[in-house]
């Protein structure tokens, strides 16, 4: 028996479907066989929202549910050595599995397979701190992801049937950005919108451009007394940005304190539209971190630009 055939993967305040345990031990094999460490192991646990926004709260400091966490086994306490071969632990919500593969239109299985690679990556020493470091990491995500085993598991929506129940845009921008972005934005988004000036509308909203560069500009809506010198946060970060020098961008997530996936208004579409290309992905979270993916020529279709002005 090798080491990967110890990996352990159980449940905790959570009932998984055989298919998914067996989509996680098929996604823990093939990872560590890809990155040869076919000799290394770890414990991967299943569970609720519930369990991993308690353990965001208590070892992150964050205040809110994510999809997974990693916890490196050489990241304790040294005097508690751990097994030869241990990589660590790795709890997945399977809640918000099944919600973010049902956004990005493939199975709940695929998406515990998605989440699993990256949780292994993370034990092996992958990061995605600086954009350099995430350009690797994805790149080896995105191979493990397409080696016969797990792409047997499908990926996002392809064919023409589920294509029809989003415009041919919103397709073409979901293409663009792959789901662990997607993730990381999100996250930044939220955090931006922590530092919301807002003593009259307590509406926070919080944005995060990626530029081109690979580099991420946030913001956040700046509420004034008079009212009409209020910016919103979409603007805030796209004046960061140009001010550094960027000129190109990629994507974009908002988030807001509403249920709903609040939009970027009227003006911050055209201040878009001046520096992003129609097909740029915008994400559009909600405050329970639902999410909406659509372009910006959906949000602002005829929108005038430089191009009218030849």
């Amino acid at each position: 028996m090798t080491e990967t055939e110890k990996t352990l993967v159980s449940t905790e305040n959570f009932e998984a479907t055989e298919a998914q345990l067996e989509a996680v031990r098929l996604a823990a094999r093939t990872a560590a066989q890809a990155e040869n460490a076919l000799e290394r192991y770890a414990s991967i646990v299943l569970t609720d929202d519930e369990t991993i926004h308690r353990l965001n709260c208590d070892y992150r400091g964050v205040d809110r549910p994510t999809d997974v966490l990693s916890f490196p086994a050489d990241e304790g306490d040294e005097l508690l050595a751990p097994p030869d071969g241990f990589l660590g632990d790795i709890m997945i919500s399977v809640p918000r599995a099944e919600a973010q593969g049902k956004e990005l239109g493939h199975s709940t299985e695929r998406e515990l397979a998605f989440l699993t690679v990256h949780g292994m990556l993370h034990l092996l020493g992958y990061d995605h701190i600086d954009p350099e470091d995430e350009k690797e990491m994805l790149s080896h995500q995105r191979a493990i992801m397409s080696l016969e085993p797990l792409a047997a598991l499908g990926g996002e929506k392809t064919n023409e049937t589920e294509a029809n129940t989003e415009s041919s845009e919103s397709v073409k921008a979901m293409k663009e950005i792959n789901g662990f972005e997607i993730k990381k934005m999100i996250g930044l988004a939220q955090e931006a919108r922590e530092r919301a000036y807002v003593p009259y509308s307590k509406f926070r909203v919080g944005a995060c451009l990626k530029a081109a560069s690979g580099a991420y500009y946030l913001g956040c809506n700046i509420e004034n007394a008079s009212y009409s010198p209020t910016v919103c946060a979409e603007r805030t970060a796209v004046f960061k940005a140009i001010y550094e020098g960027e000129r190109e961008f990629e994507a974009l997530a908002v988030c807001s304190d509403s249920k709903n996936c609040t939009s970027p208004c009227g003006v911050c579409r055209q201040v878009l539209s001046e520096f992003c290309s129609p097909d740029m992905p915008v994400i559009l979270v909600s405050s329970t971190g639902e999410y909406r993916l659509i372009s910006l020529g959906e949000l602002l279709p005829l929108a005038f630009t430089k191009g009218d002005m030849e």
